[in-house]
């Protein structure tokens, strides 16, 4: 079982006015996804 992590920020140009947002996928079908609002 593999789980993958997709993340919408882009690392290469960082816009940190917007939200850092981290979804968790299993078998392509999200089932949590994380913003830094939460993370911190």
């Amino acid at each position: 079982l593999a789980f993958v992590l997709t993340s919408s920020w882009d690392i290469l140009n960082p816009s940190f006015s917007q939200p850092i947002r981290i979804t968790c996928e299993f078998a392509g079908i999200p089932v949590a996804e994380f913003s830094h609002e939460n993370l911190l």
